[in-house]
């Protein structure tokens, strides 16, 4: 993915710093940014969850923007044939928003993307 990052950027003409690091201990500063998007892994973190949302929390600053998606089938939809197929050949997509271990205080926008097979939380750090 950082390859292909780098490539996009390069077809784009952008300026880009891309790392990668280990969600769960970030290598940064706390608040040191305005919006920090974890994009894709949330669920393979199963009991680890909370603390990669406390790490992005922490590096985020006050009033700065969380964003999360990862697979999950919209509700209501999960007895569909094609997510019954989706959940057979990769269990990640019977998860849920992990909404009960976002940070107190926080008002969450869920949204459904991706003809809903996939969950997106924003929310904004609370200001201290």
């Amino acid at each position: 993915m950082v390859q292909e990052t780098r490539r996009f950027a390069r077809r784009k003409n952008m300026t880009v710093d891309i790392h990668q690091a280990d969600a769960l201990n970030l290598p940064y500063a706390d608040a040191c940014f305005d919006a920090v998007v974890h994009y894709g892994a949330i669920n393979r973190f199963e009991d680890r969850q909370r603390q990669v949302i406390d790490e992005m929390v922490r590096v985020t600053k006050s009033g700065g923007t969380i964003a999360i998606l990862d697979e999950g089938i919209e509700p209501g939809k999960e007895t569909t044939w094609w997510a019954k197929l989706l959940i057979r050949r990769n269990g990640l997509f019977a998860s849920h928003p992990p909404l009960e271990l976002l940070p107190k205080g926080v008002e969450p926008h869920v949204e459904w993307v991706l003809r809903g097979l996939f969950f997106q939380i924003v929310f904004r750090k609370p200001s201290n």
